[in-house]
């Protein structure tokens, strides 16, 4: 089979140009190759006349229009479903028509789909899916051993899960249940049904057995086939259901194919059964597959939108904690300059975006590497602050450590005003010193975040007097947010100890 082209049977110039405008900029339109009646597609499939030179291999699908002259779509499809070379094509009908006569007739003569003209854009790859999908995947055509490579047969084979099939079969005559499943197995489907012909029995079989397709006579003592589909969507059970009968007249099958059957099939003509399940196989996976696809989807919708209002809330509430640091700002004597205020500030904010840029690449908001947080905010406050390295030495211990980012935020910043304040305050007129962070989980699950300094030590009047600094202040602020505690202490420098719950306690 040449897989790289697909044939368009259609003899209006017009209906054309919209199929192939409907493939868009998409390799598929330099790829289809049309035959404007049905006599040069039959032509184009075995390689006569003007296609005599057309390389060997078959088109991957056909779409076939109903009305053609010389040779009409429906003749055309016959042909093609009665040979064993051609059969195992897809062929998707194409009409104006929306005639349910019409298309009960496709399907009768082996179509694989139907579409209403014109073809629009969006309409052509769902048909090309399921399609193909079904000859590819479940309807693998065999080969014979003795023919030349790549000549298709009839069908004969099937794919192996075949033989897995949980069969419901609702049926009353022994005789027509010996046709149906030696044609089964004939075509390739060797499980074994269970079969019902009561009521009661096919509501219990319903549960127990889990089908994966039912099959139903239309007419039993007892039941008949529209009550047996009735009860089977009941049951919420989303598997084929194909009624197999030889009283049903074509008014009778368009009607259940509108209530939910699947397909039908005469008693007469069951060489029509095993195509016929494996399509609704291949229709029913189809379906699974886009239902799972389509709940992933609005999983994934729906996270964006929590995410989406997560960010709202936190752009405000950081909009919010900025507006609170100016005013706080703002309230403090005039010990700092201007540009010393900026300073500060500028850090608080960087601090924060630090925290956010952890955020960012966490996978999930619960859990913000807070670790990774301090290190940069040490990194950050080394440079602005043109620490120098030979004068001050800064040691960072902090293990792994991951915190809720409405925990991740106001605790960054409590990191920012310890260490910037150790920096600034306790090594005065250039003295040297050191500077340890350090980060522990104590015995019943808080965080102890401690910043330690071996300086001048804080005034004892910042931490009985009320006349700490802002940065202090700012600390005690942010402790009482999450729920923390802080210590001081200054035994030989200054050592700040905030303990607080990972989950703000």
């Amino acid at each position: 089979m040449n897989a790289k082209t697909l044939l368009l049977v259609d003899d209006s110039a017009h209906d054309v140009e919209l199929f192939l405008a409907s493939c868009g900029e998409s390799a598929l339109r330099e790829r289809t190759d049309v035959a404007r009646d049905g006599a040069e597609a039959l032509d184009y499939l075995y390689r006569k006349n003007a296609y005599r030179s057309r390389p060997p291999g078959n088109p991957y699908c056909v779409f076939l229009d109903i009305k053609l002259p010389k040779v009409s779509g429906i003749e055309v499809l016959a042909i093609m479903k009665g040979d064993s070379t051609l059969r195992h094509i897809p062929v998707i009908m194409l009409s104006s028509s929306r005639e349910e006569s019409d298309m009960s007739t496709c399907y009768r003569y082996g179509a694989n789909g139907y579409m209403v003209k014109p073809v629009m854009a969006g309409d052509l790859a769902p048909a090309l899916t399921a399609a193909c999908h079904f000859w590819l995947d479940i309807n693998v055509v065999p080969h014979r051993p003795d023919s030349m490579p790549g000549t298709p047969v009839a069908d004969g084979g099937a794919s192996s899960s075949m033989s897995d099939l949980r069969i419901l079969h609702l049926e009353d005559n022994p005789r027509d249940c010996e046709m149906i499943h030696a044609e089964m197995a004939r075509g390739g489907i060797s499980s074994q049904p269970v079969v019902v012909s009561r009521r009661e029995d096919y509501v219990k079989a319903l549960s127990s057995v889990s089908p994966d397709v039912i099959l139903s006579d239309y007419l039993l003592p007892g039941i008949n086939g529209l009550e047996a589909l009735k009860l089977a969507q009941e049951h919420a059970l989303d598997v084929p259901f194909i009624f197999i009968s030889g009283a049903m007249g074509e008014e009778v099958a368009v009607e259940t194919l509108k209530l939910g059957a699947t397909d039908y099939v005469l008693k007469d003509k069951l060489k029509k059964l095993v195509p016929a399940i494996r399509r609704a196989l291949q229709e029913s996976g189809e379906r699974a597959r886009r239902v799972a696809a389509e709940e992933r989807l609005w999983g994934i919708l729906h996270e964006r939108e929590v995410l989406l209002k997560e960010i709202h809330h936190r752009v405000k509430n950081n909009m919010q904690v900025i507006s609170s640091l100016l005013n706080i700002q703002k309230q403090q004597p005039a010990r700092q300059s201007f540009d010393e205020c900026m300073r500060s500030m500028h850090m608080r904010i960087r601090s924060m975006a630090l925290v956010h840029e952890r955020i960012y690449h966490a996978e999930t908001l619960a859990a913000v590497d807070f670790a990774g947080c301090v290190r940069a905010i040490v990194d950050e406050l080394v440079k602005s602050d043109a620490v120098d390295a030979k004068r001050i030495d800064i040691a960072c211990s902090v293990p792994p450590l991951t915190l809720p980012a409405d925990i991740a935020i106001p605790a960054g910043l409590i990191a920012t005003e310890l260490i910037s304040n150790a920096l600034r305050h306790a090594f005065p007129e250039n003295r040297n010193g050191a500077v340890s962070i350090t980060m522990l989980t104590q015995g019943n699950g808080s965080i102890k975040l401690s910043v330690v300094d071996n300086g001048v030590g804080i005034p004892m009047r910042f931490i009985h007097g009320g006349e700490g600094t802002l940065g202090l202040h700012l600390v005690e602020i942010l402790v009482g947010q999450i729920n923390g505690t802080i210590e001081i202490s200054r035994d030989e420098g200054t050592a700040v100890s905030v303990l607080f719950m990972p989950m703000g306690g």
